[in-house]
């Protein structure tokens, strides 16, 4: 038989947006969820999702490969999903509180939104807190980058608030980071603060009671 008409060996070539890939980060995201990225390896993975453990490298490369693919479908459909808000934001008048609420909006909407998705809300609870910790170099590096995408929503404070510093710019902002990540890594939380009374299931009633502390925040005289 000539090479032409011979048959390639091995296994077909898999498409790059498969089942495979899927179930592979499906299986990853769970583990990595109760226990660290250096606990866990790549056979567990594999036979959590149900396949061969070559699967691993050879869909992904290594398992740094399979993290870096969990972060790469979620945080930067996020970023552009903020700055396309914020373009719109910076586009409406009013008052400085009216435009202040429609820059936090732009903020915080978007990650609420996606940390309330089934196929998001692990990623950004335990899962996302524990590879940013232990996890390779480049997915350590990857709250740095998040920060340094968040730079034209800090110029946008500044020049609604051209009276204060730099630097109070960054601490209300770096503020109300913090409220973003209770908001999506400790949801339990405020069930047991509030005896089982509310949730914050419910994305624009949670906004609304964010943005309404928030602002009194930014408003508040610069010490």
């Amino acid at each position: 038989m000539s090479d032409q008409m011979r048959p390639p060996r091995g296994r077909r070539p898999l498409g790059h947006d498969n089942m495979t890939k899927e179930r592979l980060l499906q299986a990853a995201q769970r583990l990595f969820e109760t226990r660290s990225f250096l606990e866990v390896g790549t056979r567990e993975i594999a036979e959590e999702a149900g396949l061969a453990v070559g699967t691993i490298n050879y869909q992904f490369g290594s398992k740094d490969g399979l993290l870096d693919a969990l972060c790469d479908r979620i945080t930067p459909a996020l970023s552009q999903e903020r700055l396309a808000g914020l373009s719109i934001a910076l586009t409406q008048g009013g008052s400085r509180e009216e435009r202040l609420r429609g820059i936090l909006r732009a903020l915080l909407q978007p990650v609420l939104r996606w940390s309330r998705r089934p196929e998001a809300r692990l990623f950004f609870g335990p899962f996302l807190t524990r590879v940013k910790a232990d996890g390779p170099q480049r997915i350590r590096e990857l709250k740095n980058e998040e920060t340094l995408s968040l730079h034209p929503f800090r110029d946008a404070f500044q020049a609604l608030f051209p009276e204060l510093s730099e630097e109070d710019i960054g601490w209300k902002l770096h503020f109300v980071l913090a409220i973003e990540h209770a908001l999506t890594a400790e949801q339990e939380r405020l069930f047991l603060l509030t005896d089982g009374k509310t949730s914050d299931e419910d994305v624009e009633q949670t906004l609304e009671r964010s943005l309404d502390f928030m602002i009194h925040g930014w408003l508040a005289p610069a010490r």
